[in-house]
């Protein structure tokens, strides 16, 4: 079943909202459709959407060209780019890098305090009962994740649908190419300082938690719901679905990047075969 994070955002509103007003039976039948979406949905991130690196290396040819030859002949070149871009090539590695800190701490910052929170909560399922505001929203910092998409949202205006514009409005000066390919090396590398098979790894862990989270609280039913309330079924759907969200924004980094790669290597092919 592919589940999108507006589907998770929907269902954290849903329970958020109506967490006060549904009986503690209510919140165990909810609470597992939830749980079992976001492990879904995280476990289907990097199985759909991660495809492999396209590590980059900037083309000579084509930077010796830029830097010889003039360039307002290359100007007005059709180049491809980021669908949406509305800011040039060095404005958008720069809000790209603005991530690369939350990128690179993924596991350290997100996925293990979280999974930590979450097997502490399964091995002592009477603290269920007693769950109440806690530090872990804190623990994985999502304001710095929230912060980085703010910068990065300036870049786009997905109103604007073109893939296409001229090159000098993604680069305007001959001598900021070298800058941009090197920036574009920089993102290339800070996706390298956690290995996918560790993310996936720490995903199929956190995966396998929340199945036995599932279990947890469809016990509680036995317990005519009791371990279930409405402020311990909010803070739960709401570090979880912040969990989401971590995974959601890796992978959009990601495809970024990725995406960033292929429109550079195609700038820089198409420019070679400008005769002056």
């Amino acid at each position: 079943m592919n589940v999108s994070i507006e589907q998770l955002n929907t269902e954290h509103e849903v329970l958020t909202m109506e967490s006060s007003l549904l009986s503690p039976l209510d919140l165990v039948q909810r609470l597992p459709v939830f749980v079992n979406n976001v492990s879904n949905f995280v476990k289907g991130i990097f199985t759909s959407e991660i495809k492999g690196a396209m590590e980059y290396k900037p083309n000579r040819k084509t930077m010796e060209l830029l830097q010889k030859g003039v360039f307002a002949n290359y100007a007005e070149v059709v180049v491809q780019k980021p669908v949406g871009l509305v800011v040039n090539y060095g404005e958008y590695i720069e809000s790209l890098q603005a991530s690369d800190a939350v990128v690179a701490s993924l596991i350290s910052r997100s996925l293990l305090p979280y999974r930590n929170w979450i097997g502490n909560l399964i091995n002592n399922p009477a603290d269920l009962v007693s769950l109440r505001n806690t530090r872990i929203v804190g623990d994985i910092r999502i304001h710095e994740r929230e912060k980085a998409a703010a910068i990065l949202s300036k870049s786009f205006n997905m109103q604007k649908q073109s893939g296409t514009t001229a090159f000098g409005s993604l680069c305007p000066q001959a001598k900021t190419w070298p800058a941009i390919t090197e920036g574009v090396v920089a993102l290339d590398k800070t996706l390298g300082i956690v290995s996918r098979s560790t993310i996936e790894r720490e995903i199929n862990i956190i995966s396998t938690q929340l199945q036995s989270l599932i279990t947890m609280i469809e016990n509680d039913k036995q317990n005519g719901g009791k371990g279930i309330t409405p402020n311990n079924a909010k803070v739960l759907s709401d570090v979880t679905y912040a969990i989401a969200k971590e995974c959601e924004f890796y992978a959009a980094h990601y495809y970024r990047v990725m995406t960033l790669i292929a429109s550079i290597r195609q700038a820089e092919d198409t420019l070679l075969q400008v005769t002056e």
